[in-house]
């Protein structure tokens, strides 16, 4: 057997990975995301992941700074206030259009939000600020008493119950962004050509765990779109990704990895997100509409094991995660069976005979937790836990909407926007994403009150609604913040940010000029990985 020198060996080897990563480079941006896209209608939209992907479709009146997460001009140019902050004044941008060519009007902002807002859709509770939403949202009232008017054609007026400035805050999730006339809105998209949308990208090609988006030339903002096409894989062989990312065929890996195989430890970007595990009750029904029986539950789990810090990064007894200047909130963080008992008396289950046997909605792989979570309910009073495991976080979704039969649930939330109320909105009376029907008029005069008020004192009241959930109500039973964990190599990949809500819009990304010469190979970092990291190795975004 002839021998190849080992110089001629390595270059033979690594040249053509080089070659064809220059080639892609500056093309091409790969990211592996999981599961799969089934809808991409904006306001239908209900995980992390399919909303990552929209901001690539579409934008709202607003956009996210890629780093801070701040309001920034999208469609809309500029802003207003008048001087009690309860009318905003928006101002479109002449250029703006669908990618079919149509121009983008005031009208069609007001059109998409209230079909938003009639059907009642996920986010459309966010809107009940605007004068007459609320009435609307509930069927008791009519469009034309909704304070959203198409003043002229590039000029859109929001006039509000109340002063209420924190709504920059969450127009620019793509739930509020444009529909064009002739999109279906009644139903979920799949993704398709003939998806129209007003973000930077537009869809090209659909194929089998590949998703592929070029560049919209109609997007206002072309110019500054520095790739010209992406492509969103769906992976889901952690031994395939891993080996893509170290030979620089995947860019962003978001989700589908085995840490244990990676290459280059700097490239691994580990960040506290935005975003609490929980379980709740379902308050719809008897007797957990009562808050005496739940509070009685919530007083017989054993959460120093549930919460240990073996199973999470970041075990918690409250709901919203930490905040600058948001007050300590008080949870319940220990067993206490005396008072579960006398409860549970007064509510007229005495030891907790006559309680039915709990249904707890969960999905797949979840048993063990919920196995600690209702042990002292089965030792202790005798209950019967049955599980019904569904396998996608849709199906999940919508059996908690149109079968409410479960009696407990989980979910993880990942703030849609930076404040407090993208946790608490979930559970005021009629809330479109009010999975547990919860409903309380003490609840909501407290965030109503709220937010009719700004700074500390907002953040004081905000704080007492939370205890009044997690404590006096114990409809919700907390029991982690969740770190967002991504793979990518930001010595290469500019305008990609960590953040608390793992939002990264794509227009802001960049190839980075490296000083690396073709054929040269970074050298491997193995090893160092924490075991924690480890056990997240083949874990799923929510």
């Amino acid at each position: 057997m002839k021998r190849v020198p080992v110089i001629l060996l390595i270059f033979s080897l690594f040249a053509p990975l080089a070659t064809a990563g220059e080639e892609a480079r500056g093309q091409e941006f790969v990211v592996n995301i999981l599961p799969s896209p089934s809808n991409l209608n904006p306001q239908r939209i209900s995980t992390t992941n399919e909303a990552q992907i929209a901001l690539a479709l579409f934008e709202g009146l607003l956009t996210y700074h890629p780093s801070t997460l701040g309001p920034m001009p999208g469609v809309a140019r500029k802003w207003e206030w008048n001087k009690d902050y309860t009318r905003i004044t928006f101002y479109l941008r002449e250029n703006a259009r669908f990618s079919d060519g149509t121009p983008i009007t005031a009208a069609h902002f007001r059109e998409s939000w209230l079909y938003l807002i009639a059907h009642n859709l996920p986010y459309a509770s966010l809107l009940d600020v605007i004068t007459g939403a609320r009435a609307l949202r509930e069927g008791k009232g009519s469009p034309e008493e909704v304070g959203i008017v198409a003043k002229d054609p590039h000029t859109l007026v929001l006039t509000l119950t109340n002063p209420a400035p924190y709504i920059l805050k969450f127009l620019p999730h793509t739930a509020f962004a444009p529909v064009a006339s002739g999109m279906d809105l009644s139903r979920t998209w799949a993704p398709s050509r003939d998806l129209v949308g007003n973000g930077p990208y537009r869809i090209l090609k659909v194929e089998k765990d590949r998703l592929v988006l070029e560049k919209n030339p109609q997007y206002w903002d072309q110019e500054s779109v520095k790739i010209p096409r992406l492509v969103i894989t769906s992976y889901d062989d952690p031994e395939r990704v891993m080996r893509l990312f170290n030979g620089d065929a995947i860019h962003w890996v978001a989700d589908g990895y085995d840490l244990s195989l990676l290459n280059n430890r700097k490239a691994l970007v580990l960040n506290p997100l935005f975003a609490t595990t929980f379980y709740f009750f379902n308050a719809s029904t008897p007797p957990f509409d009562d808050p005496r029986v739940r509070r009685a539950l919530a007083l017989l789990v054993p959460w120093d094991e549930l919460r240990s810090s073996d199973r999470y990064f970041f075990p918690t007894s409250h709901l919203v995660p930490q905040i600058p200047g948001y007050p300590e909130v008080a949870g319940i963080t220990e067993p206490d069976e005396e008072t579960a008992l006398s409860l549970l008396q007064e509510a007229g289950f005495p030891e907790g005979k006559g309680l039915p046997v709990i249904t707890c909605y969960a999905v797949e792989g979840g048993q063990e937790e919920i196995d600690i979570l209702t042990r002292l309910w089965r030792e202790r009073l005798g209950l019967q836990v049955q599980v019904k495991a569904f396998t996608s976080m849709q199906a999940y979704f919508n059996a908690m909407e149109k079968a409410p039969s479960f009696h407990l649930a989980s979910i993880t939330w990942v703030g849609d926007f930076p404040d407090p109320l993208t946790f608490l909105s979930l559970w005021e009376s009629g809330g479109s994403l009010n999975y547990a029907r919860f409903s309380s008029p003490e609840y909501d005069e407290l965030l109503r009150e709220a937010n009719t008020t700004q700074g500390k004192e907002r953040y004081s009241l905000l704080a007492r609604a939370e205890e009044f959930l997690i404590s006096e109500s114990a409809v919700i039973l907390p029991i982690a913040h969740s770190p967002a964990l991504n793979l990518v190599d930001l010595d290469w990949i500019g305008g990609w940010y960590p953040n608390p809500l793992d939002i990264h819009p794509f227009h802001t990304l960049e190839f980075l000029p490296t000083e690396l010469g073709p054929g040269v190979v970074r050298s491997e970092e193995r090893g160092g990985i924490p075991q924690r990291l480890l056990f997240l190795t083949r874990s799923r975004k929510e």
